[in-house]
């Protein structure tokens, strides 16, 4: 099931977010991976207020993945900012749900961008984003960038 998440979850999405990070050991390094949740933990849970986030409850209805996104209205720009299945769920077509979910609820005409982990990107890419570049996070690793046309109703 998939529904709003809500303030008083802002912890667990951090922990499954620095979780999620932790395990990238096969494509990045120990040195980018702390830097990574170092930066996360001086954001903290506010990092999740100004997104929307819908997460998905799994098995003894606990939060299995979440995603978090923005929209620029007025630039008619909208970007996935967190998309995070706990390793235990993966591979179970939960990322692809929390996609879609947020897909639908972005603004029709918005064009969708993602600032994606390195080993994410061919994810991505199988649900229709297109590859940008690579560019370097404020956290100092190495990022792909990809985009979605906008969905014009």
């Amino acid at each position: 099931m998939i529904r709003p998440a809500t303030p008083e979850e802002f912890p667990q999405l951090l922990d499954i977010q620095v979780r999620c990070i932790r395990d990238l050991t096969a494509t990045y390094g120990p040195e980018e991976i702390a830097s990574w949740v170092e930066y996360l933990k001086r954001e903290g849970t506010d990092r999740y207020g100004p997104y929307e986030n819908r997460v998905y409850i799994g098995e003894n209805d606990r939060i299995a993945g979440f995603v978090s996104w923005s929209q620029n209205k007025p630039e008619h720009v909208a970007a996935i900012e967190c998309l995070y299945t706990l390793k235990e769920h993966r591979r179970n077509g939960i990322g692809k749900l929390l996609l879609a979910e947020a897909e639908q609820l972005i603004s029709d005409g918005m064009t969708i961008t993602v600032r994606s982990t390195l080993n994410a990107r061919p994810f991505y890419e199988q649900q229709g984003y297109l590859y940008k570049g690579d560019t370097v996070s404020r956290a100092g690793f190495k990022i792909a960038l990809l985009e979605k046309a906008a969905r014009i109703e």
